[in-house]
């Protein structure tokens, strides 16, 4: 008997515990292979706070997430049904990236005439980090004023250019994000060209914002008296990193 009740009194403080012991109902599958049973998901901008059925509160950032799901993937990761109301974020942090900006830029040269330019650029690379991205591009520049400026009669000439840019500080759980970058290379009709700027990276996404900047442009050209020097320009750009 008293076997019996000992058995008894077991089993019911093992289904009690169960009982009271919350159950999963989120799975959250990283990027790095680890996979957190979650009683609850809150998403906060760019990161979520995952609760455990431990009662543990965890945080995360979003490109740390590569899905979510409401039961366990039986066959792993890679052949599991992906939920359609998530991202796959190891997708939408791949290192490859794009921007197109336009601008305009002053020549500051004080002993020479006025000029002014007008610049599209085209930019494709690999991000290395966070805080490092390298890229190379392309553009086309018109010059106003042209003759003030250059001895060539076309007005138009075509940056070429290896890019280095990335973020001053991390831009998780941010709106706006300081962002420097430097690019050097040749343009073609007039010669080297150098263009570091100072930037701002405004939206919440971590793949895409849009971008503004205050550059310095260094362009080696042939003056209308036919001698090669380097004409300096303050410029403004606008655009869309992606």
């Amino acid at each position: 008997m008293k076997r019996f009740l000992f058995s008894l009194c077991a089993f019911l403080a093992i289904t009690t515990a169960l009982a009271q012991s919350p159950q999963p109902t989120e799975w959250v599958y990283l990027n790095n292979g680890n996979v957190v049973q979650a009683v609850a998901v809150h998403q906060s901008g760019s990161t979520i706070t995952v609760t455990t059925t431990a009662g543990d509160e965890l945080t995360f950032n979003m490109v740390e997430v590569n899905r979510i799901t409401h039961a366990p993937l039986t066959q792993g990761l890679s052949s599991g049904n992906p939920d359609p109301t998530r991202v796959n974020y190891n997708v939408a942090s791949t290192p490859f990236w794009c921007a197109v900006e336009v601008g305009g830029a002053y020549s500051t040269n004080i002993d020479d005439p006025n000029g002014e330019l007008a610049e599209l650029d085209v930019t494709a690379g690999y991000q290395l980090n966070e805080y490092l991205k390298t890229g190379l591009g392309a553009g086309a520049r018109r010059y106003f004023q042209n003759g003030n400026l250059r001895s060539r009669r076309m007005e138009w000439s075509f940056p070429l250019y290896f890019m280095l840019r990335g973020n001053i500080i991390s831009s998780f759980e941010r709106t706006v994000t300081p962002f420097y970058s430097v690019a050097i290379g040749g343009t073609v009709n007039d010669g080297f060209m150098l263009r570091p700027s100072l930037g701002l990276r405004i939206g919440s996404r971590q793949r895409s914002a849009m971008v503004v900047s205050l550059s310095y442009l260094g362009q080696s050209l042939r003056s209308p008296s036919l001698n090669r020097k380097f004409q300096s320009f303050v410029g403004l750009n606008l655009g869309y990193e992606f």
